[in-house]
């Protein structure tokens, strides 16, 4: 009678914890909860099963029966600690001498079932049905009771692997380049920045040239508003910006392997288009057709025939919230890269998107945009914060998931990153070690797919830290930039911007470079 009278106290506390534990895998739930309320779970699920042999072997309900209650209590009152210090002494008694070992793999799997939230939301902003993932997440929570913690992993596992591909892989086949039969070269390069005292001219340009060069840079991005490559109407200036600097480069250093170029018609929160149109959205006929008359004009240039790569507007997504601005934009892109194919037809085309807007901010349009370009471009900072607030880097161990992700989500396509960086700075959570750690992190976790040809090309932010005035540039109307902000901008660099001093992460790059390219 008493074994039977454990048993239904189990069995009770196993379907109400069933319920209760639904509350604690909210999305917006505190992970330490979280995590308590899962291990408590699974403890009891094995406890569950393996009650009875215990009872065979010799035990009593006596042994146990108070501990039960407790954990029911505490479980019933919130008091989650008490409930797992309970269940922990439960759970010992009942499994032996591998409690212990049991004990830390369920903590592990609580870890990871918890760690499915974020990946459930990212694969959700990026087009995906929640309803698809519900039954395989029923299926998880069920598994935690089976006492089977190789089940759980199974199911987890599960998850993990549905929520890996983006829902919007099933529809950006518009545009796929076809795989290419000749390997290109890596192409990897950073943003030739000036230092304090950088002297002006040829002088300063080809010290920095050698510096770069000297590392292994081999790929060059240049660029230009489109306001300034078309100073009046119908008249286009392509000299200081394409023919000048590609001759001396091209005449003074045969390293570079590759060059692109950006035309500003957006650059985050800037419209950039020229004066008489910059009251028009993108999709009206004469916005269209000017932009079609610039391409003409580039494409006139000799020198385009050097270029490899196209890429309209930097960061769109910032200035593109409104569906309907979104929308006029598309039309504008779409227009832009069958001018582009049919006028430089070996040129391949993108717009670039911050890792922001493609992962949460602006999922529709970064599809759209995805499904019509040559490949996939990013910029990439790991920081916490708001556009105003205070910025704080994130670990470098959290940067091969990011990476991962947006791999992932440019589908089968290549990608490539415009920007991509990290502060050295203390001041806001960082440090020369850890920058140089963030950059042997991102070679790392790149290389594979540089291996499997699918990295376009990598252009790191930036050679020396931004100049003290920056943030004026980024000063937002009626809207002062955060300290931490600033602080962020004037310390990217791979080199100092005061003393041009290198710092790690520049050793870091070096050695990046010569894994890549031996």
């Amino acid at each position: 009678m008493a074994h039977c009278r454990l048993l239904i106290a189990l069995c009770f506390l196993l379907g109400s914890f069933f319920l209760s534990v639904g509350d604690g895998f909210a999305a917006d739930a505190d992970t330490t909860a979280a995590e308590q309320n899962i291990r408590i779970y699974m403890k009891m699920g094995i406890v569950g099963t393996r009650v009875q042999a215990w009872l065979a072997a010799g035990g009593t309900p006596q042994q146990v029966e108070a501990l039960g209650q407790d954990v029911g209590t505490y479980l019933t009152s919130g008091e989650l600690a008490k409930a797992e210090a309970s269940m922990d002494s439960l759970f010992d008694i009942i499994v032996g001498e591998t409690a212990s070992s049991e004990a830390a793999e369920i903590a592990a799997l609580a870890t990871r079932i918890v760690g499915l939230h974020p990946l459930i939301e990212r694969w959700t902003a990026a087009g995906g049905d929640p309803d698809k993932v519900a039954p395989l997440w029923a299926t998880l929570s069920g598994s935690l009771l089976s006492g089977s913690l190789a089940d759980v992993e199974t199911q987890i596992d599960r998850i993990e692997a549905f929520v890996a591909i983006p829902a919007l892989c099933g529809t950006t086949t518009k545009g796929l380049s076809p795989p290419s039969t000749t390997p290109s070269p890596t192409l990897i390069g950073t943003l030739v920045t000036t230092n304090k005292n950088t002297t002006p001219g040829p002088v300063g340009f080809d010290y920095l040239m050698d510096l770069v060069t000297g590392a292994g840079v081999n790929f060059y991005l240049l660029g230009r508003d489109w306001a300034d490559l078309e100073p009046s109407p119908g008249t286009f200036d392509f000299g200081g910006s394409l023919a000048q600097p590609l001759t001396e480069m091209l005449a003074r250093y045969p390293q570079f392997a590759g060059f692109g170029f950006v035309i500003n018609v957006l650059n985050g929160s800037s419209r950039l288009t020229p004066a008489d149109l910059d009251d028009l959205p993108f999709d009206d006929p004469d916005v269209l057709e000017r932009f079609d008359a610039l391409i003409d004009a580039l494409a006139a240039e000799p020198l385009s025939a050097k270029l490899g790569y196209i890429l309209v507007g930097n960061e769109v997504d910032s200035m593109l919230a409104d569906p309907a601005d979104a929308a006029a934009f598309v039309t504008f892109y779409e227009r832009a890269v069958n001018r582009i194919h049919l006028k430089l037809p070996k040129v391949k085309v993108s717009t670039i998107v911050s890792s922001a807007g493609a992962t949460g901010r602006t999922p529709k349009l970064f599809a759209n945009l995805s499904a019509l370009s040559d490949f996939v471009t990013y910029t990439y900072y790991p920081i916490a914060g708001t556009a105003t607030g205070t910025w704080v880097m994130r670990p470098p161990s959290e940067v091969k998931s990011d990476l991962d992700w947006l791999a992932a989500l440019a589908c089968d396509k290549p990608f490539a990153f415009t920007e991509i960086g990290y502060s050295s700075s203390i001041d806001i959570g960082s440090s020369e070690s850890q920058q140089a750690d963030f950059v042997r992190t991102v070679f790392a976790d790149l290389d594979t797919y540089r291996q499997q040809g699918r990295l376009a090309f990598l252009q790191y932010e930036a050679l020396y830290d931004l100049p003290p005035d920056t943030c004026d540039a980024y000063t937002i109307p009626d809207s002062a930039v955060a300290d931490s902000i600033c602080t962020f901008l004037r310390s990217l660099g791979l080199r100092s911007y005061d003393t041009d001093v290198p710092r790690q992460a520049w050793d870091a790059f070096i050695e990046g470079i010569d894994q890549w390219t031996r």
